[in-house]
Formats: structure tokens, C-alpha cells, sequence
């Protein structure tokens, strides 16, 4: 069935979320969520703060109310319970500079307890049978005043979510698996903290620039740069200008000396100005070029395929016995490294994970 609608506030004023915060303060944990422009404009921001605490629910409004220290502290002295938190962290991080302390995410819990489908919407169709409307998902949340549909919307995504919260503790509970979930939410926000730091790859090796020759990655370069000023003096994401296979199709074509294909939509005048700007990579000299990235190759010695498959039949085992997907263990990248390099167990396996794939054991001896 369809949700109730709950009752909310709409938080436009310092005064007004102070006022909140100081009715809430004994709360001990809340529900929150967030919403961007991620679909609508060049630089995504965080338009909306959705929080629940005390059986209330604010809409914070982060364009009026540009101070938000009190808020910060609100929910750094608490739980703060979240569902698919890695993209919220990010959003923190970038508007910011910030993640909460303690966050707890009911996607990891429900996933540690079985739940092959575990958006938000199909937990509360299986958990509570309530049917939730995703139509508001992909508006533009930087529009001001914000429709009430859509208001309506970001209150049920915490209505519930506490609820959801402690019917998947009970389950950990009853499967012994809640330090695993307190060890996989408190890795999850550490390596959001990381991300920052480990990026810093050019913005236009995308997906399949990997197959590209240095002077396809000339082309790419070069056509990515003016998609990107298109998007910006647009203010559109990327995608919008045009999607990137697109661009990788192109410098196939240019590297093979095939005619480029071109959308529907362009006219001669804009196929004339992609060509000139392809056309001077054409006679560039090859130390001018982009460099190919190689990855770290693995050491496969002769044992190797046997540890792999080892590894994989303990792996496989134990998520059949536990009733969970086995990539919620090992990925199988992951294991081919470990095959490679068991040195590195601690930093690509969580403690329950390590246990699980019962490392300590000689599984990963060059000899196996």
C-alpha cells in the first residue's frame, strides 16, 4: 500500500533549525538522507538535508541556511542512520568537508542478513509492505520553492527509516553478525574520508579510454576538454552535452581512419568544429601524447590458479551456509590480488571477511 504522507517542517532559518536541534537534543540517533542536483547542473550540490529524530521530521534547506556548525554538532554527538550512505558521504564531503562520526547504513545491514534487493523502496515493500514512489527521484532539487510533491517525497524517505533500522539490528542480532556490521559501516566512512586524497586521475580517462592508443587519448583529451566547457557555460551535467561513449566511439573511428559517427542532432557546422579540434592531434609528435596507464600486473606464479579456485570454493561455501551474495565477502578482484600479494589481506579485507575466507590457514602458500 501507499505510505501516508507524514507530517514535516520545512527548515529556512538559522533561528528556525536551532530552535529544532535544542528541542532534540536528548535524541539518542536519527534518520537522515540527502538530496543533490546530480542530474541538472555542472557542479552537483547538496540541496536538501532530510532528518528525523524524536518522531519529527525537518527538510533543511542548505541555500538559506548557510551555517551549519550546530548542525554538525547535532549529529557528530549521536547515531545518524542512513541507507546507501557512500554517495551521502560524498555529498557531505563536498559541501562540507565533513562526514558524520558514527553512521550506521541499513543497506550494509540488510545485505549482511540476506536481502538480495535492497534499495530502500523494496525493503519497505518487503519489510512493511509499503509501496514507495521513486517519480521525484531525478528532479531538480535546486529549484526554489521546492514543490510540495516533491517535499512530500523526501519526508517518507526517513519516515521510516528507523524502523527499517531496528528490524534489520534484531536479524543481526539473531545471525551473530552485528560487529560485522559495526566493522563494515565504520570502513565504509573511513575510506569516504580517504577519497579525497587518492584522486587526482585526469577527469577524461573514462570507461574504455583504456583500450585507446596515446593518440587516441589525444582525441579523447581534446574532445572531453569542449564537452566540458559546453557543460559548464551550460550549467548541464556532462551526459547532457553528449554521453561518454560517444566520445570513445569517435576516437576509435579517428584511430582506425573510419568516418566518425554522428548523432542525429548534429548539424554540419558542428560536425566541422569537432573535426577541427581533432585535427591538431593529428600531427602531434608521440612524446606530446597522453601516456598509457598500466596497472599493477599480478605475479601469477604456478600456483596461482589453484589459490584463486581455493579461495573461491572457501568463499562460495560460506556465503551458501550464511545465505548472503559471495562478493559481500571477497569480490573476485580482490582475490585475484590476494593470490598474488597475501600481504595485503588487512587492507582489502575487513576482520570478519579475513575469517570468513579462514586466511590464517595455508591457503594462500605458494606451494598450494
Amino acid at each position: 500500500m501507499r505510505p501516508p504522507v507524514p507530517s514535516y517542517r520545512l527548515l529556512e532559518s538559522q533561528e528556525d533549525l536551532m530552535e529544532w536541534l535544542d528541542r532534540h537534543a536528548n535524541a539518542s540517533r536519527c534518520a537522515v538522507d540527502l538530496e543533490a542536483d546530480n542530474m541538472h547542473s555542472y557542479e552537483e550540490k547538496l540541496c536538501l538535508i532530510q532528518m528525523k529524530a524524536g518522531g519529527e521530521i525537518v527538510l533543511i534547506d542548505p541555500f538559506s541556511i548557510e551555517n551549519v556548525e550546530a548542525l554538525k554538532s547535532f549529529l557528530d554527538s549521536r547515531e545518524v542512520w542512513m541507507h546507501g550512505a557512500d554517495y551521502d558521504f560524498s555529498l557531505f564531503l563536498r559541501a562540507f568537508s565533513w562526514v558524520p562520526r558514527q553512521v550506521f547504513d541499513t543497506q550494509v545491514a540488510a545485505r549482511l542478513v540476506g536481502y538480495r534487493r535492497f534499495g530502500l523502496a523494496s525493503l519497505m515493500e518487503e519489510c512493511f509492505d509499503l509501496e514507495f514512489c521513486k517519480k521525484s527521484q531525478r528532479e531538480d532539487w535546486s529549484q526554489r520553492p521546492l514543490p510540495q510533491e516533491m517535499c512530500d517525497y523526501a519526508a517518507l524517505d526517513v519516515e521510516h527509516l528507523l524502523e527499517l533500522a531496528d528490524l534489520l539490528l534484531c536479524k543481526l542480532e539473531d545471525t551473530g553478525r552485528t560487529k560485522w556490521f559495526q566493522e563494515s559501516c565504520e570502513a565504509a566512512r573511513t575510506q569516504a574520508m580517504e577519497r579525497p586524497m587518492q584522486e587526482g586521475r585526469e577527469p577524461w580517462r573514462i570507461n574504455g579510454s583504456g583500450k585507446l592508443s596515446r593518440r587516441g587519448l589525444g582525441y579523447l583529451e581534446a574532445l572531453w576538454n569542449w564537452r566540458d566547457g559546453k557543460a559548464r557555460t551550460r550549467d548541464v551535467p556532462a551526459f547532457k552535452v553528449l554521453q561518454n561513449q560517444w566520445l570513445i566511439d569517435w576516437c576509435l573511428a579517428l584511430e582506425e581512419g573510419r568516418p566518425m559517427p554522428w548523432p542525429r542532432r548534429f548539424n554540419e557546422q558542428r560536425k566541422k568544429q569537432i573535426q577541427a579540434l581533432v585535427n591538431p592531434v593529428k600531427g602531434l609528435p608521440k612524446e606530446e601524447l597522453p601516456e598509457k596507464l598500466r596497472g599493477k600486473r599480478l605475479a601469477k606464479d604456478k600456483g596461482w590458479d589453484g589459490r584463486v579456485a581455493g579461495m573461491r570454493k572457501v568463499r562460495d561455501a560460506a556465503a551458501q551456509e550464511l545465505d548472503v551474495e559471495s562478493s559481500l565477502i571477497a569480490p573476485r578482484w580482490v582475490i585475484e590480488r590476494l593470490a598474488s600479494q597475501p600481504e595485503e589481506a588487512e587492507q582489502l579485507l575487513l576482520q570478519w571477511q579475513r575469517q570468513l575466507m579462514r586466511l590464517d590457514e595455508n591457503l594462500l602458500s605458494p606451494e598450494t
